[in-house]
């Protein structure tokens, strides 16, 4: 995980979802507003935030790492899309 910004590599958007996914940007430095860390990056068009876990600076995620790119879902993101269905469902 990045500590200081390093302008020669920058970060690279890893989030599989992310339009901007696969491009590198100008690392600046890591804010933890409620204590997860977020990169501030700097592109063409301006200055930009976003977790830092969406990208190649960010710690691994062992799902992810064994999945390689066979799942798109991690289990707990399908059980949180399975509350909010039932959630959902209640409502009606």
């Amino acid at each position: 995980m990045l500590d200081e910004p390093n302008d020669e590599q920058g970060v690279e958007i890893t989030h599989p979802f992310h339009p901007l996914r696969g491009q590198r940007f100008e690392f600046l430095h890591l804010e933890r507003p409620q204590g997860e860390p977020w990169a501030v990056l700097r592109g063409n068009n301006g200055v930009f935030k976003l977790p830092l876990a969406w990208t190649d600076a960010g710690p691994v995620d062992a799902f992810v790492l064994q999945s390689a790119g066979r799942s798109f879902f991690r289990p707990t993101d399908l059980l949180a899309a399975v509350e909010l269905l039932r959630e959902l469902t209640r409502r009606e």
